[in-house]
């Protein structure tokens, strides 16, 4: 039996990065992609036919795939959302879950960006079946953003039956290290009864420290694989622990390997 917790995801934002890396998922003992879909994805009948394929190729392999979407201004238009990304995205293909990555601009209105985030993924789930999982992906500081009498991560676990954090760190250990920086959301999860993975970053972001610390970008494979171990061994016991999730499928494949 597998460990609690000892599933990966990896999120895949075109179909066409799939091409040859059948073998790469098996290796890395991937277990459920996050699949971009385009928006109006119904009018696009070369990208449907991908995804489609991708789907069963998947499932083939025994890899779950949720259709991934968002964008920031997806807080703006929740209804649009459905009737133009949603219900086309779940026609392309016999996806498994859902998973939103709208992640808005928090710079002005902190409170309006938050309840239009919510706004999003409750509106996502009243149109789901029930027995379809909902994912967000959330920052790792969301449950200092208050919203009412609760906090963005607390009220994002009611609509929400995943939240993935985005705890983006190459050090796993101390205050700035990505297990505590996720412990805020995982105690969250914890009084709500969601369930939570955490996320790491192999895209270049920038040149500046801020940048570097928070990716595997240019490290050895071996670097992040030692993290994610850390990762697994430090949550594995927390409440909700879903696993763990890599973004994104090219930049972990670039990674140099002995």
């Amino acid at each position: 039996m597998a460990a609690r917790g000892s599933g990966r995801a990896v999120w895949v934002w075109s179909a066409r990065d799939l091409d040859g890396a059948w073998g790469f998922l098996e290796r890395r003992r991937v277990t459920e992609l996050f699949l971009h879909v385009p928006w109006e994805v119904r009018r696009r009948r070369d990208e449907r036919a991908r995804i489609a394929d991708a789907v069963a190729r998947a499932h083939r392999a025994g890899i779950r795939v949720s259709a991934l979407g968002g964008t920031p201004d997806w807080i703006h238009r929740p209804g649009e959302v459905v009737r133009r990304w949603l219900r086309p995205a779940l026609e392309a293909a016999p996806f498994d879950g859902v998973h939103l990555d709208v992640e808005p601009d928090f710079g002005q209105d902190r409170a309006r960006a938050a309840r239009g985030l919510v706004d999003v993924a409750e509106t996502v789930r009243a149109q789901l079946p029930a027995a379809t999982p909902l994912e967000v992906d959330v920052r790792f500081w969301y449950p200092s953003v208050r919203l009412g009498d609760t906090d963005l991560a607390r009220a994002l676990c009611g609509p929400a039956d995943c939240l993935s954090i985005m705890s983006y760190r190459r050090r796993t250990s101390g205050a700035d290290g990505s297990i505590e920086l996720t412990r805020p959301t995982a105690r969250a999860v914890a009084e709500t009864g969601s369930a939570f993975r955490v996320g790491q970053e192999t895209l270049d972001l920038g040149p500046g420290p801020v940048q570097t610390k928070q990716t595997f970008f240019g490290r050895p494979a071996a670097e992040l694989d030692a993290a994610l171990g850390r990762l697994r061994e430090a949550l594995a016991d927390a409440p909700g622990f879903a696993g763990l999730a890599v973004h994104d499928l090219p930049g972990w494949q670039a990674l140099p390997r002995d």
